[in-house]
């Protein structure tokens, strides 16, 4: 039976790298990055930084992105693919839009959830634009993400594991 498993994080948690390797296990799967969905919008597109953080609109191309990302990932799996979708804890609804869009009976799900040294470590090796607005909002959207209930959730400190250990433990 096909199987449907949801990894999340903040960003610089190391979800891209793991749910490649994830998928490429697997005979037949679809690796679905939930951010690559938003991007396709051409005009309209919205980043945390453009905004000051989650407003309306913003939060409501998160929800449309993950609603589109629901419908691909249910279509493979009815094809008889697994389905690794890779999707960042954000914004702070992120569990409502989750709920709603993807846990079936099919799902694992997953948050890799490294300390907030360690995903600033690797935000600032990275290099990336848009890590700048995640370093400034670290301070306060660790401690949110770890208020969470994450009931019913693999919850992996991956600090100080490898690549090779993380995947071993899912």
């Amino acid at each position: 039976m096909p199987e449907l498993i949801f990894i999340t994080g903040l960003p610089g948690s190391g979800k891209s790298t793991l749910t490649r390797k994830l998928a490429g296990r697997s005979e037949k799967s679809f690796l679905l990055p939930v951010d690559d969905i938003r991007q396709m919008v051409v005009s309209g597109y919205l980043t945390p930084e453009s905004q000051s953080g989650f407003l309306a609109e913003l939060n409501r191309q998160f929800m449309l992105e993950r609603e589109a990302a629901s419908l691909l990932a249910n279509h493979y799996l009815m094809a008889g693919y697994d389905v690794v979708v890779e999707d960042v804890c954000l914004p702070p609804g992120f569990l409502a839009h989750f709920e709603r869009e993807f846990r079936t009976a099919l799902s694992k799900m997953i948050l890799l959830n490294p300390s907030e040294a360690v995903i600033r470590a690797r935000l600032e090796a990275r290099g990336d634009p848009h890590d700048e607005t995640f370093l400034d909002a670290l301070p306060a959207l660790y401690p949110l993400i770890q208020s969470q209930n994450w009931d019913g959730w693999q919850v992996i400190d991956t600090s100080d594991m490898t690549l090779d250990a993380t995947l071993a433990t899912i």
